[in-house]
């Protein structure tokens, strides 16, 4: 990773317990804007260096590896656009995530969440997916998602909640955000015009497209 000219730093797949010593310190001085570590074992971010080394990555894919949590200093990679979290063992986010104001995909799926942080979406103006689908444990959505108004893909599937109401689960990604902002006493008006192929779609795993970056810099979707 290091001689790779591309913004990349990826050390996935390597059967690591520990975050390599330095890497977070070398991502800045070579300028990378992506940061692979999935499928691994790793249970901690600590051992890289500073997290706000990391202040300009935008990609971090942490997926496939025993996270159970993840530190408050998340907010310190503050550019973050895209996270990676699925296929862990993770039971609560901090806090501090609701202030990575520039996510526009966050993917927790298949965890053991048993709630989301109060406030999350209210920071998170630009959030367009969000996967927290297999967390049977989870059981209501934050009102402070009415805030993410340009969130156009919700993925719920296999979830046991009992709020918001059951039909307007059943409404599908734009009724659940425009549900939460009117319990928030804000107007539902997303930046971005919502078609009619949009409003009526099913959130269906099949809607869930995440993409990332591999080893070879092609795209895959999970």
């Amino acid at each position: 990773a290091r001689e790779n000219p591309e913004p990349i730093f990826d050390v996935s797949e390597c059967a690591l317990k520990h975050v390599p010593s330095g890497i977070y310190s070398l991502c800045k001085v070579f300028r990378k804007k992506t940061l692979l570590m999935y499928d691994n074992k790793l249970s901690s971010l600590s051992g890289g260096g500073a997290l706000n080394d990391l202040s300009l990555l935008t990609i971090l894919d942490l997926h496939g590896n025993e996270f159970t949590t993840l530190p408050p200093d998340i907010m310190c990679l503050s550019s973050l656009k895209e996270l990676y979290l699925q296929d862990n063992s993770i039971r609560k986010l901090p806090n501090e995530i609701t202030y990575l104001s520039n996510l526009t995909i966050l993917n927790i799926s298949r965890n053991n969440l048993k709630q989301l942080p109060n406030g999350i979406g209210q920071m998170q103006k630009q959030l367009t997916i969000l996967n927290i689908s297999h967390n049977k444990s989870l059981q209501k959505l934050p009102k402070s998602l009415g805030y993410a108004q340009q969130l156009t893909n919700l993925n719920i599937d296999d979830l046991n909640l009992s709020y918001p109401p059951q039909d307007i689960l059943d409404g599908g990604t734009i009724v659940i955000i425009a549900f939460l902002a009117n319990e928030n006493g804000i107007d539902y008006s997303p930046e971005t015009p919502i078609s009619e192929t949009d409003i009526s779609r099913d959130i269906s795993s099949e809607d869930m497209q995440i993409v990332h970056h591999n080893k070879n810099n092609d795209v895959q979707v999970l």
